[in-house]
């Protein structure tokens, strides 16, 4: 015997008390309130009850009476007089043999809320019942998914909520059976097909890549993960499907022969479709790392589509995965006054990262001349540093040497951070760079 208490048209189970060999039971050191009992004895083969005489189904619990207790009220007298409970009865089958296929999960919901009222599992028969049923309408399920076969609503719809809505209501009586509620299910249809690689060991099965298939929307279906041949085999409902192979180390595709989903075919199983293969091309991550800012470099790979041209950005860092396997050539770009570091070539494997470097140096020799608009000789006690637009500096040269330093009307006043105009003899502009002026 079960004590609920209601809140806003939710039951919530309190305390479950047994009954004693006479049959009597009861609850205790309750405080005021309203409450509603059910009484169930499956064991018996009895159908369940809420207090007074209604069948214990979720969609009669507002016919249920309440009960109504006082501070400190005890009530006797709340009896339950159970009666045999309703059975439904049927058979499994495989729709193309008529063979039982046992295991099969049976599910009984009340037809109107959904709430479950009994389930089991078929026999090694294909057959199955459910008993202890109130009197009432009942929708039935036969859930085959852990087989190869669609599971299906009674009379026949596929468990989808179309398929709910379209089910055909089995109407019980209690201490009566409603037999012959069978179920004839469909084999799924089903792809297959052989994932293998296609560049670095063309032809060789690809082990534990995911096949997956996709309905329409591109929600995720069914899956299954390559044998060491590279075989899988996925087991569908008839319908239309896109179809994808992933692996550790390679880039996805997507039937048929396409990198990207927008470009992928369907696939229409209605019958078994196989064939459905896949060519794997292995993808590895190169790393690209400069010594200054926005380094300019080619990438390039015979197996690759087109080369990659690009720079190491703010950050001197940069970085691409997916790509294609095989021997990669950098060559970097030139940067004004510095000697362009020399290119180099590096071999990429499946799921591996490669990283190159790029060391620029200054320009041997490289001079600076700073001038203002009046011409006079520098001054000897100001040094400079020099220094990029991000505070990193280049070099450090003091003003004694004349011949490569030459400075107008610097003193000591001036020591600071400015900007002033640079002319380098190594590009042959003027620029304007950053300079910081310390007196000694």
């Amino acid at each position: 015997v079960t004590l609920y208490e209601e809140d806003g048209g939710e039951w919530t189970e309190l305390s479950t008390t047994l009954s004693n060999a006479s049959g009597d039971y009861e609850f205790g050191g309750l405080p005021a309130g309203t409450y509603y009992l059910e009484a169930n004895a499956p064991a018996g083969g009895y159908a369940g009850e809420y207090y007074d005489n209604v069948g214990a189904l979720v969609m009669n619990r507002s016919s249920a009476t309440a009960i109504a207790l006082g501070e400190g009220e005890s009530q006797t007298g709340k009896d339950f007089a159970l009666a045999a409970g309703g059975v439904i009865e049927g058979k499994v089958t495989d729709a193309l043999t008529a063979r039982g296929i046992e295991g099969v999960i049976v599910t009984v919901y009340e037809f109107d809320f959904g709430a479950v009222a009994g389930q089991t599992t078929t026999d090694s028969n294909g057959d199955y019942a459910v008993g202890n049923l109130p009197s009432g309408d009942y929708r039935i399920s036969a859930d085959a998914e852990a087989f190869t076969y669609t599971s299906q609503y009674y009379d026949g719809q596929p468990m989808t909520e179309e398929g709910k809505a379209a089910s055909t209501a089995v109407q019980v009586t209690a201490g009566t059976t409603a037999s012959n509620i069978n179920f004839a299910l469909e084999d799924k249809t089903f792809i297959s097909g052989t994932v293998t690689d296609d560049l670095s060991d063309p032809g060789t099965p690809i082990e534990g890549a995911v096949v997956t298939a996709y309905n329409a929307d591109w929600e995720p279906v069914e899956s299954d993960t390559t044998a060491g041949d590279g075989t899988y085999e996925i087991h569908l409902e008839a319908g239309d499907y896109y179809v994808s192979a992933e692996a550790l180390g390679y880039a996805p595709e997507y039937f048929r022969e396409a990198s990207q989903p927008g470009d992928a075919q369907q696939v229409s199983p209605n019958a078994p479709v196989t064939g459905v293969d896949f060519t794997l091309t292995p993808v590895g991550t190169i790393l690209v790392v400069s010594n200054v800012q926005s380094a300019p470099f080619t990438l390039s790979n015979p197996d690759a589509v087109g080369d990659i041209e690009d720079d190491t950005g703010p950050s001197r860092i940069w970085y691409e995965d997916g790509l294609t396997t095989g021997t990669w050539t950098i060559a970097w770009g030139n940067i004004a006054g510095y000697d362009t570091p020399s290119g180099e070539s590096k071999v990429l494997d499946a799921g591996k990262t490669i990283t190159f470097f790029g060391e620029y140096t200054l320009k041997e020799g490289f001079k600076v001349n700073v001038l203002d608009t009046t011409g006079s000789e520098p001054n000897r006690s100001v040094r400079i540093q020099w220094y990029s637009e991000v505070g990193t500096m280049y070099q450090v040269q003091a003003t004694d040497d004349l011949e490569s330093w030459t400075w107008q009307n610097v003193g000591d006043s001036q020591a600071g951070t400015g900007a002033l105009m640079v002319y380098e003899e190594a590009i042959g502009e003027n620029v304007i760079r950053f300079l910081r002026l310390m007196a000694y």
